[in-house]
């Protein structure tokens, strides 16, 4: 309503102030709430929830505060994650408390890119409006580069779980499946950001294994994780080489 009124230009005073006001402060209630109806332990799958909600939201009604707002409960759902939600060992419904809670969040982040890569026309329009504090010029860069940031969030939050869930002797062997299939969906959805998080995920299996599984891993395991990632990094040239005139027009 009070946007409204804006547009209209019957707002006086200290009425330009509340749309933003009244905006902000419902997501900031809603973060709270879940936090305390949920709990310690499901609170990042209700924001993870709110993350698209309210990106779906900026989108079709065109609203660059919805679209903010989705982009801070993401940075503080990746935050929570990383610092609670992969360090438990309980079980939920038969299910390892670590997946069943960080999953969702993944997969709220996968789609957010998504919707990003798909709408890119919807981004940044506010970067060419005059910015008032550092704040909006950082939520005006994130808005920018919305897509970019929900896939490195999305691919680093992916990075730990596996980090957390699979087994040290193998660790470098689901790094470099995990970067191929970054990789992949990266050409797929024609989105660089995918595609240098796995190149730049595969170099750290690469030095990982020079560095420390040489000494520190099992010579069975070993021997695999230099297979494994070998015929990778073969996939990747070949596949790099053979489509090498897309290249310019892919980054």
């Amino acid at each position: 309503r009070v946007r409204d009124e804006q547009k209209k230009s019957k707002s006086v005073g200290f009425e330009t102030y509340l749309q933003p006001i009244y905006s902000y402060g419902a997501a900031a209630l809603l973060v709270i709430l879940a936090r305390f109806e949920f709990g310690r332990t499901l609170t990042v799958i209700a924001w993870a929830a709110l993350i698209i909600i309210y990106l779906v939201l900026g989108v079709q009604w065109r609203d660059r505060d919805f679209r903010f707002q989705s982009y801070i409960i993401a940075l503080i759902a990746f935050a929570r994650s990383w610092s609670t939600n992969v360090y438990m060992i309980g079980s939920f419904y038969g299910v390892s408390e670590r997946i069943a809670t960080t999953v969702p969040v993944l997969a709220a982040f996968f789609v957010a890119a998504l919707i990003c890569i798909f709408e890119s026309q919807y981004f940044g329009v506010a970067a060419r409006q005059p910015l008032k504090s550092r704040i909006a010029a950082f939520l005006v860069y994130l808005d920018v580069h919305a897509r970019a940031l929900f896939a490195v969030l999305a691919s680093t939050l992916l990075t730990i779980l596996v980090y957390y869930e699979v087994a040290r002797n193998v660790i470098t062997m689901a790094w470099a499946i995990e970067a191929l299939t970054l990789l992949g969906l990266g050409f797929l959805v024609r989105e660089r950001s995918f595609r240098l998080f796995g190149l730049g995920l595969l170099l750290v299996c690469l030095l990982k294994l020079v560095v420390i599984d040489l000494a520190g891993v099992e010579p069975l395991y070993r021997i695999f994780s230099w297979i494994v990632l070998g015929i990778i990094l073969l996939m990747v040239s070949f596949g790099y080489t053979k489509y090498r005139h897309m290249m310019k027009h892919l980054f």
